[in-house]
């Protein structure tokens, strides 16, 4: 066995010994509450929209974040937030010792869960393109997803995460059918939230947004370097829809976050790099139009009405090389072009109309039901367990 696995499974064990040590030395603390998302690197998605939601209704709640690194988060996190360091023996004691879970990445297979604890899983692409964790042809033999014994609920805002959650994940519990939590803010849009968020970003309140939004790649993560863009023409496409929407245009581009960035960008003053923007969701609020190929965000995107196009020229190389889909793409309602002159060709046709029927049809072919209520919902499942707890 190679020294580095060896080393990997010593921890693993210690970890998982931790965990176990902790639960019979400390008590649990009924009102506690433990958030990750995206194993610790931010305040964001759906955990954060339910950790928001408790606390309005639950100011008692003692609520924790990991992070991996705390300080960073200083003055992004509310005050009534405690932190700790992620996998360390804080987060370990911190989970050991909470009443609920909430988490929209598996956990680490060392995890040990006690009697009566109770663990929300939200999941990060709730209608996504690329099949993940089981249903992955290079998913790692041996690698089991412990969220099949241990999550007690799965939310879920369409038939097609319902399902991906069986086959994905192995759950057979029942979904929390409210929506994602993270989307209540598409649904319900704040005005004053978007002027915030475009403040945060130095953006002109009266100008209107392309997000440009690629999902990742393998070579350029593993090489260590930044991922080029597709080749798309930003700056047309800016021209293009401001002619066609009676606006000017900025660009917002957001890499993945498992990138260094995206290379290849035009120079212009027009076009703001977002990817260390914390929180995804904000910019969908504020985005007029969406450009992506495999990502996510697009079954997100699809509740504001606006306009949805997939770009992507590397469809059959990004299957090969990259990724399978769940669908394909050609048999869905999506919009999708594969070379400039295709993407301003669809530009000149385009409508609020046409774009907001497009919209709901890919909701439709999702199965979708989100509320634009799911946080709160989500918020009552765990006040409901902790008062349980009480009795």
């Amino acid at each position: 066995m190679k020294p580095v696995l060896q080393f990997a499974l010593a921890m693993k064990d210690r970890l998982r010994s931790m965990f176990m040590l902790i639960c019979r030395l400390f008590p649990a603390q009924n009102h506690k509450v433990v958030f990750s998302s995206f194993s610790g690197k931010s305040y964001s998605d759906s955990p954060k929209a339910i950790s928001e939601a408790l606390h309005q209704i639950r100011p008692d709640a003692d609520i924790v974040w990991l992070f991996r690194d705390g300080a960073s988060k200083a003055n992004i996190i509310p005050d009534y937030v405690r932190t700790a360091r992620n996998h360390s023996w804080h987060a370990l004691r911190e989970m050991s010792t909470a009443r609920a879970w909430v988490d929209n990445m598996p956990m680490s297979d060392y995890t040990r869960k006690r009697n009566h604890q109770l663990y929300v899983q939200t999941w990060h692409g709730d209608r996504g393109f690329k099949k993940c964790l089981y249903d992955a042809p290079d998913h790692p033999k041996g690698v089991e997803m412990i969220e099949q014994w241990i999550a007690d609920v799965m939310v879920t805002g369409s038939r097609h995460c319902e399902q991906m959650y069986k086959t994905a994940f192995g759950f057979q519990g029942e979904p929390l059918r409210v929506g994602s939590p993270r989307n209540d803010i598409l649904i319900h849009p704040s005005a004053a939230k978007i002027i915030e968020v475009k403040r945060k970003l130095g953006i002109p309140q009266d100008v209107k947004l392309l997000l440009y939004a690629p999902t990742m790649r393998n070579a350029p993560r593993r090489k260590g370097e930044k991922q080029q863009i597709q080749p798309i023409d930003l700056l047309r496409t800016m021209d293009a829809l401001g002619s066609r929407l009676s606006g000017e245009f900025y660009c917002l581009v957001r890499c993945h976050s498992t990138q260094l960035g995206l290379g290849g960008l035009p120079n212009d003053d027009r076009i703001i790099d977002a990817s260390t923007y914390e929180d995804m969701a904000d910019l969908l609020l504020i985005s007029d139009v969406l450009i992506t190929d495999y990502s996510s965000s697009a079954g997100d995107f699809v509740l504001t009405g606006r306009p949805l196009i997939l770009f992507h020229n590397d469809k059959e190389q990004f299957e090969r090389e990259e990724r399978t889909f769940y669908f394909d793409i050609s048999d869905t309602p999506f919009v999708s072009v594969r070379d400039q002159q295709t993407l301003e060709d669809h530009i000149a046709q385009l409508t609020p109309e046409s774009a907001e029927k497009n919209d709901r049809d890919i909701l439709d072919f999702y199965g979708a039901y989100e509320t634009g209520e799911a946080a709160m919902r989500v918020a009552e499942r765990i006040a409901q367990a902790m008062d349980e707890r009480r009795k």
